[in-house]
């Protein structure tokens, strides 16, 4: 008991520690680019979508066994999902993320546009309520008000210097800060309609594959085989490459 106890201690550890170390590293790169260039949001896009499109075609690939290898036998594993509603989800995905990388190029800085992101939440909870019917304790809207008053406060703290100032230069200055603004809320509004609707979506279909699953047992009167039954953790990783 005590050594299960230290093994899932030592996983989660090591699994927190990565989580950190690579958010920590993404931020840094982050700035050491936007520092270099701050139009260089185009291209952040480009390879984001690039690399998420790689990971998931390696995943969602079939590969014949060695034994019986055929380039011809290799395939897309079947969707669960139809297209037209990936169609929904890539759209508002790349809406958001060009938003967010354009915004760099106003007068953002790094740290704001790490924390705007917290913002979130307020929007999270209010497409939430308004389109999918979820509710929240009073707790949980007393703690989103708080980390929005907070990123309320941030945000206009990093553009009050620039306001003060009555220079043509500032005044430019201010008005591309307003537009990153207006970049940053549009793709905090879209990056939290996508996460609500991907959660609907992924939890509708999961649920298809469990009620199929349990349909398969009735009707053998038995759990159903490891090549019929369907692990509803498979729509994940289709919906990551799709």
């Amino acid at each position: 008991m005590e050594t299960e106890q230290s093994n899932y201690l030592s996983r989660l550890v090591k699994g927190v520690t990565m989580v950190l170390v690579s958010c920590f590293l993404n931020v840094f790169v982050l700035e050491l680019i936007i520092r270099q260039d701050p139009k260089a949001g185009t291209a952040i896009t480009f390879f984001q979508f690039l690399t998420i499109a790689a990971e998931g075609l390696i995943t969602n690939t079939v590969f014949p066994p060695l034994s019986s290898f055929s380039f011809s036998e290799i395939h897309l594993r079947p969707r669960k999902i139809p297209i037209k509603t990936y169609l929904i989800m890539v759209l508002m995905f790349w809406s958001q993320s060009v938003a967010n990388n354009a915004a760099l190029g106003f007068n953002i800085s790094v740290p704001l546009h790490m924390l705007f992101r917290s913002g979130a939440l307020l929007s999270t909870c209010v497409l939430g309520y308004f389109f999918f019917k979820k509710n929240y304790s009073p707790l949980k809207i007393l703690s989103v008000f708080v980390v929005s008053a907070g990123v309320l406060v941030a945000t206009f703290a990093s553009g009050g210097h620039a306001a003060k100032s009555k220079s043509p230069e500032d005044e430019q200055n201010i008005i591309q800060w307003f537009i990153g603004v207006a970049l940053l809320t549009y793709a905090l509004f879209v990056s939290s309609m996508l996460g609500l609707y991907q959660s609907s979506t992924l939890e509708s279909y999961k649920n298809r594959i469990r009620e199929s699953n349990l349909d398969l047992a009735k009707d053998s009167n038995e759990a159903p085989s490891n090549r019929e039954r369907e692990d509803p953790n498979n729509v994940d990783k289709e919906c990551l490459f799709w």
